[in-house]
This record gives C-alpha cells, structure tokens and sequence, in this order.
C-alpha cells in the first residue's frame, strides 16, 4: 500500500500497466465486441428499415420505433460497459482472499443495472445543472464523483458512493483532469477509426481508469497485478 499523502501519479506507467492488462487478460474484449456489435445492429436497423419498411408504417410511428430500438440498445450497451468495469475491478482487487470464488460478472451486472442507471441519472442531472449554470460546478462536480460507480460495485448504496468518491478524490484536482484528458485523447483515437478501434481502446482506457482508482485507494500501480499472498 502506499503511503500518505500520495506520491506523484505516473500517467505513463498507468498506461503501461493497463496495456500489460489487457495483453495477459483478452476475455476483456468480449464485452466491448458486443457493445460494438449492438451499435452495428442498430446503426445497421436504422438505415434499413425506413427504405424497406413492411408494414408502411407512417412516418411519426418510424421515428417512434427508431427511438425505442435506440433505447433498447443504449440500455445493452451500459449493461455491457458495467460488465467490462466488473471485470476490471476484481482484476485489479488485490484484498480478495485467495481461492475465493466470485460471481460471475454477467449476473452481477444485471443485478445491479437498475440501481447504477439510478445513480448516473442522478450524477447527469447534477453534471448538466452545473454546466448549464456556469461550466466550471458541472466540470468539478464530474471529477469529484467520477469514481462513483465503482464505489458503488465494490461497496454498495447510491449515497454511500458519492461520498467515497468525494472522499477520494480531495486533493487530485490537476491530475485528473489530465487523467480524463488522457481518457478522451484515447477514446477519440478509437473513434476516428470508423468504431473498430474502440475495440481495443476501451478496455485500456476502462483499465488506465481503474489503475488511478486504485492509486487514490493506496495501491502502487506495480502492484496491482501481483498474486495475492
């Protein structure tokens, strides 16, 4: 564990560990191959259906349609994401006891889905009111509750959360905000590749993430990886 206060967060080395991450642990892919596969299928829909249209449907129930399918597969996509995030967490816990055996990630994720869109509604809705208000209170406000949800995995309750993120994050104003610059830098990476590359990026960035969660909680980022004792 380290020591307080924290010693300077190495951006580098967070993105080295989560890139040694990914190499040694490639289930992490198949949550983000199907995110991707469902935003294909409904981009793919989308298109399509309005030139075939079977059932001539008027125009005000197509748009109707389109917007539940976006929806349905908006609500696949985060289930899918929360799983990727599960996998992360237990991947990086180093407080577990040895031999002890987890639920599967798939279970856990639906069964905490409900209460988790709860709780990023409730971070939107303060975000967006601080932005709208004067940008900086929604800016800061994502950075001090940022880690909310997995506060939320790991400990449970929707207030509880918020106040460990808080908690956790006092005092590391500058670095992240490089932390999420580096976090959209990477995404925006991806994206410009037609989708494909986000395969690939979004279990590091979710890792590189995770890595500076586990910094603020006392872990050094080399020990992250390390068999429990």
């Amino acid at each position: 564990m380290i020591q307080h206060p924290l010693p300077p967060f190495s951006h580098s080395s967070a993105l080295k560990k989560a890139l040694r991450l990914l190499q040694a642990n490639k289930r992490l892919y198949i949550p983000t191959c199907l995110i991707l596969l469902t935003q294909l299928i409904l981009v793919g829909g989308t298109r399509l259906y309005p030139h075939l249209n079977p059932s001539g449907m008027s125009a005000e129930s197509l748009s109707m349609l389109v917007a539940c399918a976006g929806l349905v597969a908006s609500l696949i996509s985060n289930y899918f994401s929360l799983v990727l995030i599960l996998q992360v967490l237990r991947l990086t816990e180093r407080a577990q006891e040895e031999g002890h055996e987890q639920a599967n990630p798939y279970k856990v994720a639906l069964r905490k889905f409900i209460p988790l869109l709860l709780l990023s509604l409730m971070l939107l809705l303060g975000i967006g009111m601080g932005i709208v208000l004067f940008i900086i209170p929604g800016i800061y406000l994502l950075l001090r509750l940022m880690f909310a949800q997995y506060t939320f995995l790991e400990q449970g309750g929707i207030v509880r959360s918020f106040k460990e993120s808080w908690r956790l994050t006092e005092g590391h104003f500058y670095t992240q905000v490089v932390v999420l610059l580096v976090a959209f830098g990477l995404i925006l990476l991806g994206a410009i590749t037609f989708g494909l590359g986000l395969i690939f990026i979004q279990p590091l960035v979710t890792l590189y993430l995770v890595t500076y969660y586990r910094y603020l909680q006392g872990t050094a980022i080399e020990q992250i990886d390390e068999p429990i004792a």
